[in-house]
């Protein structure tokens, strides 16, 4: 995992164009994760007890 960061890390540093973009990608990953954490949490259509 630390390979991955610091891959992006470099290229950030030698494209700074980058930024932007991993910023937004970021959230955009994040912001899905969460929403799919709540989808499963809070209204789960199926019953897992008998």
């Amino acid at each position: 995992m630390s390979g991955i960061v610091q891959s992006i890390i470099h290229h950030c540093k030698k494209t700074p164009a980058v930024i932007p973009i991993v910023i937004f990608s970021g959230g955009a990953a994040l912001m899905a994760g969460s929403y799919l954490m709540r989808l499963a949490l809070q209204t789960p259509d199926g019953v897992y007890y008998q």
